[in-house]
Order: C-alpha cells, then sequence, then structure tokens
C-alpha cells in the first residue's frame, strides 16, 4: 500500500495568479453553480452566493455593522464563494506557509427579501463553509459562533425572520487565528443557502443508507442488503402522523424498489424509520465503473407529499487485510494516493464546482486512484466529483475535539467530537470514501504511547 504524496498549490506565492487564467478562462464557459431547486412538495434550497456586500478589516461600531440600520452602501459588491486574502499584497516579513499575505478581520452582508407565504414554515441559513471564526447575524439577532474553518453549520431563522419584507444577514469572519500551517485563506468560501421546509420534515443529515454485499469480501455480488434509516423532524405544535416512502433508483434510472413505512413523531422531536430491502446483483462501485444509486425519500401527510429529498449513494465491499492490504470488492488493490490541499491557483480556497471534476481527471490522468482531504473535510463538490469518476478518499477531520490550534498541546481535552461528527454525517454516502481520518498531525507527541493515543 503506497503512502499519499502532497499537493498544495497555493503555498508558492504567485504561482496561485500565474497560469491558472488561462485554466479558468477555460472552463469559465462551462462554470455552472446549483441553483435555486424547489420540489414539489414545497421543499426549497435556495443558492443566495450571489450579491453579497464585503468590507476587509473591523468597522466602527458606533452603529454595529451587525444591525439592519448599518449604512453598507459603500462596501464592495461581490459573489460567494470567496476568498479575500488572495486581494491582499505580498510582504516577505509575513508567515511563509500563509503566502506572505496579511490576514485579518473581515464583514460580509446580505439584503434578502423573505416572502410572506413563508411565514410558518421553518426557515435555516446553511453555510457549506466559513473560514474561520464566524459570528452570524439576522436582523440584528446574534444567530451564533461557528469556530472552524472546514465544517458546514446551519441556523434557524424562522423566529426572527421579517416576512414579506427585507432581511439582513451579518457575517464577520476572523481568519487570523490559523488552524494549520499552509495557505488557509479567508472569508465565505462554500456556498450559502436558505432552506424552506414544512414544519415536518426531513432531519439534516437524516437519511443514512447502508448497504453489504453478502460475501462481498469473497468478490460475491449476488445481492446487496440495503438498510435506510430516516430521521423525521416535527418542528409543529401537534403530533405528526407520518408515511415515509423511499424509493432506490438504479443507475441508469429505474426505480429498483418503494418501500412505505409509518410513523408518529412528537411535537418538537424527531422520529427515526428503518427500511429494509435486498437488491439482486447489484451493480458495484469501484474506480473503473464508479456506479451510483439514488435514494428518494418523500415524508407524506394524508396522502401528500409535505417534504422530499434525494440522497446519491453507492454499493461496494471494503476489506483491510494486515498482510495482502486493501481489497475493493473482493479484488486487491493498490492504493496510488495523494494529499492535496483544497486550495487552488488564482481562487484560493475558494474553488469553484466546475474545477473539481477537472481536478480528479488530472490527477487519474497521472495514475493516481485515491484523494486524500489534505487536512480537512473537503468542498462536498469534490466528493460527488469523486464518486462520479471514480476516485477514491480518505476523508479527513482537522481536529480531534477541543482545540483549533495548529498544534494541540499534550493534555488536550477531546470530548467535543462534533466536528467529526458533522463530517462523517455529511460524507457516510459517498462511495468513494474508504478511509477515515480522526485528526491530522497533531502536536501530541508520541501518541501511540501517550494516554491520548491509548484512548483512541
Amino acid at each position: 500500500m503506497k503512502m499519499f504524496c502532497h499537493l498544495n498549490f497555493s503555498r508558492r506565492g504567485n504561482l496561485r495568479r500565474l497560469s491558472g487564467w488561462a485554466l479558468l478562462a477555460g472552463l469559465s464557459a462551462g462554470l455552472t453553480l446549483p441553483s435555486p431547486a424547489q420540489d414539489v412538495s414545497g421543499r426549497q434550497h435556495l443558492l443566495l452566493d450571489a450579491d453579497w456586500l464585503f468590507h476587509r478589516g473591523d468597522v466602527p461600531i458606533l452603529v454595529p455593522a451587525s444591525t439592519e440600520k448599518f449604512v453598507d452602501t459603500h462596501w464592495q459588491t461581490l459573489d460567494l464563494p470567496h476568498d479575500y486574502v488572495l486581494d491582499g499584497h505580498f510582504d516577505s516579513a509575513l508567515d511563509r506557509s500563509h503566502g506572505y499575505l496579511p490576514v485579518e478581520a473581515a464583514w460580509y452582508r446580505k439584503h434578502l427579501f423573505i416572502p410572506q407565504t413563508d411565514q410558518g414554515k421553518v426557515l435555516r441559513l446553511q453555510f457549506d463553509g466559513v473560514f474561520r471564526d464566524s459570528q452570524v447575524w439576522l436582523n440584528g439577532h446574534l444567530l451564533g459562533n461557528h469556530a472552524s474553518g472546514y465544517t458546514g453549520f446551519e441556523y434557524d431563522i424562522s423566529s426572527v425572520a421579517h416576512y414579506g419584507g427585507e432581511n439582513v444577514i451579518a457575517v464577520r469572519v476572523d481568519p487570523r487565528h490559523f488552524e494549520g500551517w499552509w495557505y488557509e485563506g479567508g472569508g465565505i468560501y462554500r456556498h450559502v443557502y436558505l432552506n424552506v421546509l414544512s414544519p415536518v420534515h426531513v432531519a439534516r443529515h437524516g437519511t443514512y443508507v447502508v448497504s453489504e454485499v453478502p460475501h462481498g469480501n469473497e468478490g460475491a455480488d449476488d445481492e446487496a442488503d440495503i438498510t435506510v434509516q430516516t430521521t423525521v423532524e416535527n418542528n409543529g405544535a401537534t403530533p405528526a402522523n407520518n408515511t415515509v416512502v423511499s424509493e432506490i433508483v438504479s443507475p441508469d434510472g429505474t426505480v429498483l424498489a418503494t418501500l412505505h413505512d409509518s410513523a408518529v413523531v412528537a411535537p418538537g422531536g424527531q422520529g427515526d424509520v428503518v427500511q429494509k430491502t435486498v437488491l439482486p446483483q447489484p451493480r458495484l462501485w469501484s474506480p473503473d465503473s464508479p456506479q451510483l444509486y439514488e435514494l428518494r425519500t418523500t415524508i407524506q401527510q394524508d396522502g401528500q407529499p409535505v417534504d422530499t429529498t434525494t440522497t446519491t449513494f453507492g454499493i461496494r465491499t471494503i476489506h483491510y487485510d494486515a498482510d495482502k492490504g486493501f481489497f475493493l470488492n473482493g479484488k486487491h488493490l493498490e492504493i496510488r494516493g495523494v494529499a492535496s490541499h483544497q486550495d487552488f491557483p488564482v481562487v484560493g480556497i475558494a474553488v469553484p464546482d466546475s474545477l473539481q471534476p477537472w481536478r480528479v481527471e488530472q490527477l487519474k490522468r497521472s495514475g493516481a486512484n485515491a484523494w486524500r482531504t489534505a487536512h480537512n473535510p473537503p468542498n462536498e463538490a469534490l466528493l460527488d466529483a469523486c464518486d462520479r469518476l471514480g476516485m477514491m478518499v480518505m476523508d479527513e477531520n482537522r481536529h480531534l475535539g477541543d482545540s483549533y490550534s495548529h498544534h494541540s498541546p499534550p493534555g488536550t481535552p477531546y470530548s467535543d467530537l462534533s466536528d467529526l461528527a458533522e463530517m462523517i454525517q455529511r460524507d457516510r454516502h459517498h462511495p468513494g470514501i474508504i478511509m477515515w481520518s480522526m485528526c491530522n498531525e497533531e502536536g501530541i507527541k508520541g501518541m501511540e504511547g501517550s494516554p491520548e493515543g491509548a484512548s483512541l
């Protein structure tokens, strides 16, 4: 089993600003971002990347930038994803590992109209990644703080939104506390969405598909046992009697199985529905044949759909042998991997979704078949590209627990594993992922002989 070699594009200063311009020019005609989508059940997943206002540095507090009354007409208008550290001036006296670029706090604001018809629904702001230590307000109300620069998060804004009027989102970011020792950038560098949901809906990360191929380690592929767990959330004031309908769709678009089960969910609570089925002659995922299935989940009340989601997944068997190495679907496979950082020339950490398939294709052309997401959970568009194009993945968590220092000192507690949980719950359906990393190159020396190492 070969080690992962290491790629980091922005570490070499001017490299990120040179030939990458030609690359981006060639891709720009095909550049697409997720578009606002609404299905028949009324769930909306609205992209909020356009028309943000930006100010580099902190602002006077006479009228806080978090409030609606703050005047932001002089701020720069831009679209997300955005890495503002790239716009700084090189200074050889600054940190080499962060590109000799100055790092400071900054503010973002966005004016957003929310229709009156959304009142009574569940509204949540979803941030896929902000580097880092973000604080988020809506209409002057502090929604929360998220320390990590690498995991996604969301806030419920149902009770503070102005329905039928303008709303103001304000975000302060502060990347000066580095999490790593490489170029990390700064800003709202992944997508932002507004999710509009029925009071009864599939919970966040609420679908979990597990596939098992009997005797798959020996190369069998006669059938696959599928278990679907759906977590239904009820934000209403009364118990909800629901039917969960799960459709499993083959790689060619054929509906293979439709499962129906009922559940009553208490007000303000959640309930799990577990469904099982067997698929004959499954089409197994592998780098040479990246077959993908789809789970369509519908929540019904009184026979009518109130929420619908889709989950892409794959069916495969992985096995590690201490003497013989790695096996995929019962066949030995040598892992030829790279440890590649998320940043890229010209765009820094704000990598467009359309670049991710190109990156995967170039690594495959070079002979690689695996990507270590050095050293953090990646943009989900990268994992989607790996699934579609047949690239195996080592999905890496940034920190084990309670520290955001770039080297956690001995004795650092690890009682809060929320970042690790967020990574696994978000990414667990990606068939390309063949291993997980709990943390990376931490400063707890000799972890294998330390109390921390023993506890793992």
